[in-house]
């Protein structure tokens, strides 16, 4: 596959996503939800520490999903519309990428491997 037909595809799916994202901000009680990988502690997956819900227009703040040892368990009390993961390189350049956290090995160079 060329760069060229990388680069072409990926811009036609951030212009979708931002057509999709758009749409879900008019949605009555739309937040953004973010979930933290960093392994610190004991820290379980639910934790309030590790996700955060931000009313669209609101105040970010913890949240605990309904299944504390769950983070994706948010979905029995919303129902996602775009997922997306970034990254904080070591020069604090932060990068976004649609999708999952394994999307991000395009920036590292290398497979993401959180196990």
């Amino acid at each position: 596959m060329s760069l060229y037909y990388l680069y072409k595809n990926v811009r036609s799916l951030i212009s979708l996503a931002t057509s999709v994202a758009d749409e879900a901000l008019l949605i009555n009680g739309a937040v953004c939800i973010y979930h933290t990988f960093q392994m610190v502690g004991n820290v379980p997956a639910g934790s309030p520490v590790r996700n955060i819900r931000t009313p669209i227009g609101g105040t970010p703040a913890g949240y605990t999903p309904r299944d504390p040892s769950s983070a994706s368990s948010y979905t029995q009390e919303y129902s996602p519309v775009l997922q997306f993961a970034f990254l904080v390189d070591h020069t604090w350049v932060i990068h976004v990428t649609i999708g999952t956290t394994t999307n991000l090995s395009r920036v590292t160079g290398t497979p993401i491997n959180f196990f």
